[in-house]
């Protein structure tokens, strides 16, 4: 197995560094708005997992929860 570091690849950035390209610095407006939206992705995303384990419908959760 081949590994790669930025030694051997100088194309190669850390994930933080990637979200600071594109987003800013953590902290940032622009930075803080993504970081609320992709929280609110995964929450949902784990939330459509767990309902579709137990063979709920998105109205049969909303009726348990009292939502629409």
């Amino acid at each position: 197995m081949m590994t790669t570091n930025k030694e051997n690849n100088p194309s190669f950035t850390t994930f933080e560094v990637h979200l600071e390209n594109r987003y800013g610095k953590s902290g940032s407006v622009k930075r803080t708005d993504f970081e609320i939206k992709a929280h609110a992705f995964t929450i949902g995303e784990v939330l459509k997992e767990e309902r579709c384990l137990c063979l709920m419908t998105q109205e049969q959760l909303a009726e348990k929860t009292g939502t629409k």
